[in-house]
C-alpha cells in the first residue's frame, strides 16, 4: 500500500510538472508584430476610403492617395512611402511604435507636418489613421486650378482594400 501511494504521488507530481511547463500561450506574437505585419501586407489605397479634417470630408483632395509600409520587428517600426498625398506626409520616411506596449499608436519619422502620435487601427481590409497636422501646404485640386489654403487640423483617414 505504501509503495502504491508513493507511485501515485510520483505520477501526480510528474504530471503536474509536465502540465505546468507546457505551452501557456507565450508563443503568441506581440500585438505590435501582428499590427506591423498587417500594415505591410499590401499598399493601402484610398479607393472607397475617406479623408476628413475637423469632421469635414476632403476625400476629393486625396482621391489618388496610397500608403505603402514595411515592418521590421527588430526596429519596432518600418518604412513608409506615399503617393497622391498632396504633401501631407512630406518628409516621412519611416514609422515607429509610440511605445512598446501600444500597437495602436505610431510616430512618423521625419514628418514636417505630423509631429504627434498617429492613432491607428488595422484589420485585413481597413487601415485608419487619426492625427493632428499643422503647417500643411496648400492643396492643388488639379493641374490648372489655383492652390487652395492648407488644411490644418485633426485628420481621419480610412483606407480600404
Amino acid at each position: 500500500m505504501k509503495k502504491t501511494f508513493q507511485y501515485l504521488l510520483a505520477v501526480l507530481v510528474a504530471g503536474t510538472l509536465a502540465w505546468s511547463c507546457g505551452s501557456s500561450g507565450g508563443d503568441d506574437p506581440a500585438p505590435q508584430e501582428v499590427t506591423g505585419k498587417q500594415l505591410s501586407k499590401t499598399p493601402w489605397t484610398l479607393q472607397r476610403g475617406q479623408v476628413t479634417v475637423n469632421g469635414t470630408d476632403v476625400t476629393s483632395h486625396f482621391s489618388n492617395m496610397s500608403v505603402t509600409m514595411t515592418y521590421s520587428a527588430s526596429d519596432g517600426g518600418g518604412n513608409i512611402t506615399t503617393q497622391g498625398d498632396n504633401g501631407l506626409f512630406t518628409g516621412s520616411t519611416g514609422w515607429i511604435y509610440s511605445n512598446k506596449t501600444n500597437a495602436n499608436s505610431i510616430r512618423l519619422v521625419g514628418s514636417q507636418y505630423i509631429n504627434e502620435a498617429v492613432q491607428i487601427d488595422v484589420t485585413d481590409t481597413t487601415f485608419t489613421m487619426t492625427f493632428s497636422a499643422a503647417g500643411v501646404p496648400p492643396i492643388q485640386l488639379s493641374r490648372t486650378a489655383a492652390r487652395t489654403a492648407g488644411i490644418d487640423g485633426t485628420y481621419f483617414i480610412k483606407f480600404k482594400k
